[in-house]
């Protein structure tokens, strides 16, 4: 099923505020783009997830229909079966009415450690890191719904590619019209102070064989970090909106 409005009054960040609260239990992402280009005519949402896959501790997880599976592949041997499987034609003819290539597939974040499973012979000197934060390196979804918000023409576009959550298309065509209140932002309760993951002296010491290395010839380029963790209760949006703000 396939949805159009003229969406002329509203932000895509206002949108999602509103989306966020009629689905408090789906996954959603905010996928935001400026118009300084062609190519940065799109903003898009996402809303819940068909199908997801995880990685961690090296157990790839597939999760569909509420049932969690591990799988013998790692998920870029899965994607690339996936991938492989899928009828091309048909989301070639989907981005041709639509007018925009995201129309289905799968998203989310690739953490620096899946490095490993890109070139195994890293994962002996990688394995003996300690996830603090206990987060999996691979996390992507297949959303339910996509919703496309082209800047330049204030279109907006509701997309369920299968037709499986058409009534999900129906509850947002409710929403849309109507009026909102502007949603402030909510202040970060930090709890405790905030660590780096390194002491000063450690890092300094990273930074000097680091430039050994780069004398040596051994590399041409290192980039040091120092990650620093702060724990809190954070509203996600608002965090986003103030970073936003920013850059």
């Amino acid at each position: 099923m396939i949805k159009s409005y003229l969406f002329d009054q509203l932000s895509a960040v206002a949108l999602y505020a509103e989306i966020k609260k009629l689905y408090p239990k789906e996954i959603t992402m905010l996928f935001e783009s400026v118009v300084t280009s062609e190519d940065g005519n799109f903003s898009f949402i996402t809303i819940g997830a068909k199908e997801r896959i995880t990685y961690k501790d090296g157990k790839t997880l597939f999760t569909s229909n509420k049932t969690t599976q591990e799988l013998e592949q790692n998920p870029f041997e899965y994607l690339q079966e996936y991938y492989n499987g899928i009828e091309k034609e048909k989301f070639k003819e989907f981005a041709d009415i639509v007018g925009f290539n995201f129309v289905d597939g799968f998203i989310g974040y690739i953490g620096y450690d899946m490095v490993q499973v890109f070139e195994p012979s890293l994962k002996k000197s990688m394995s003996g890191l300690k996830d603090t934060i206990n987060i999996p390196d691979l996390d992507l979804v297949r959303p339910k719904v996509i919703i496309a918000f082209a800047h330049k023409s204030s279109q907006l576009t509701l997309l369920d590619i299968d037709n499986s959550n058409n009534d999900m298309l129906l509850d947002m065509a409710k929403i849309i019209p109507k009026s909102h209140t502007p949603q402030t932002i909510k202040p970060a309760k930090l709890l405790g102070e905030g660590e780096f993951s390194l002491s000063k002296e450690r890092f300094m010491e990273i930074v000097d064989e680091a430039k050994e290395h780069i004398r040596a010839g051994d590399v041409f380029q290192i980039l040091p970090s120092n990650r620093y963790t702060q724990k809190g209760s954070i509203d996600p949006l608002s965090f986003y909106r103030i970073l936003r703000s920013k850059n």
